[in-house]
């Protein structure tokens, strides 16, 4: 996979499950994806190597599936059952009866269930607005000393 925003990737993504056919062709994928990234703390910049387990669970459906719904439920437009492609606009996945990629539709799923904010801990207490250090540095004293019309003022009586 390419690297994503903040998110770098240093090995390529596994999955581990089974691909089983179901009645008018359907066909259903079920197991894990395994992606391993390396990002940034967002609150004190600190690197974070994760491995995370997303479950998979979704059906493919064969080629026309979309106009056969039509011939039952004639209420869909037509004009969205004409292009039944793997960039169908509802995001429905499809196969030939011969091939089926999957490449899409893991990466897709591995980027859908990425967190928005990466922590090197839960309660990291991030940097220091005057110095710029990690709070819980030794070396960081500035809770002693009071910064006067500091445009982070606001900031300090939220904390």
């Amino acid at each position: 996979m390419k690297d994503f925003g903040s998110y770098k990737f240093p090995e390529l993504l596994s999955f581990r499950g089974e691909l089983s056919s179901e009645t008018d062709g359907i066909l259903h994928l079920r197991g894990e994806i395994s992606l391993t990234y390396d990002s940034e703390c967002v609150r004190c910049l600190r690197p974070v190597h994760e491995t995370i387990v997303i479950p998979v669970d979704e059906e493919i459906y064969p080629l026309g599936y979309k106009a056969d719904l039509h011939r039952l439920f004639p209420v869909l437009d037509p004009e969205e059952l004409a292009d039944n492609t793997a960039d169908d606009p509802e995001e429905m996945v499809f196969h030939d009866n011969k091939y089926v990629d999957l490449e899409k539709l893991l990466q897709d799923q591995a980027l859908l269930a990425l967190p928005i904010g990466v922590y090197c801990e839960s309660d990291c207490p991030g940097l220091c607005p005057t110095c710029g250090r990690r709070k819980d540095d030794p070396d960081c004293h500035c809770e002693e000393t009071v910064v006067i019309n500091s445009p982070f003022d606001k900031l300090r009586e939220l904390m």
